[in-house]
């Protein structure tokens, strides 16, 4: 949960009237902190890690986009204590500063689907953190590459291991399925 926590401070822009009035009353006008400063602390970072290969083209972009603004839509319901982040993969992991659609986002290469190696990137993302942040991950399944270590040989099963290796040591991951892939 968010916590806002509320300080007097000497300077600012919102000042505290009931201070104001108490020190001007008293003449401590010159020793009195007359401004108020709100922090906000805790709450939640959401990554969003989203699948961009090519299997996602077409009516699986379209279904990703729509996933995306309603996430961004059910997150302004809960306040500002959710931070959401964007991460898009393929053969490569891109990094998003602003929320919003992927289709358009120039450089990226819808090619093949490295999601164990995107997994394992969040993973790392949110083990430090692991109490404020979480991982939904949007993918049609259709893995096309193996761990670098302790492979199983098979795409779809090395998927399911790190996830339930992210989940053994606290973090919480979310699936959105798109379409009707190999997941």
């Amino acid at each position: 949960k968010m916590k806002k926590e509320t300080r007097r401070v000497w300077r600012g822009g919102a000042i505290c009237i009931d201070s104001f009035i108490s020190a001007k009353i008293s003449g401590t006008l010159s020793s009195t902190k007359l401004f108020k400063e709100t922090r906000s602390s805790g709450g939640m970072d959401l990554l969003l890690l989203v699948d961009v290969s090519a299997s996602m083209g077409g009516m699986g972009e379209d279904l990703m986009e729509q996933a995306i603004a309603d996430i961004q839509f059910a997150i302004k319901g809960a306040g500002s204590s959710i931070r959401l982040h964007l991460w898009a993969y393929s053969s490569e992991l891109y990094y998003f500063r602003k929320l919003g659609s992927t289709k358009y986002a120039e450089g990226i290469k819808m090619a093949t689907t490295h999601t164990v190696q995107a997994l394992d990137a969040a993973w790392e993302w949110a083990k430090p953190n692991k109490n404020s942040r979480a991982v939904i991950l949007i993918t049609d399944g259709c893995a096309t590459t193996c761990r670098s270590r302790k492979s199983s040989g098979n795409p779809a099963t090395d998927t399911l291991e790190v996830l339930k290796d992210m989940r053994s040591t606290g973090v919480v991951v979310s699936i959105l399925a798109i379409g009707a892939g190999n997941a």
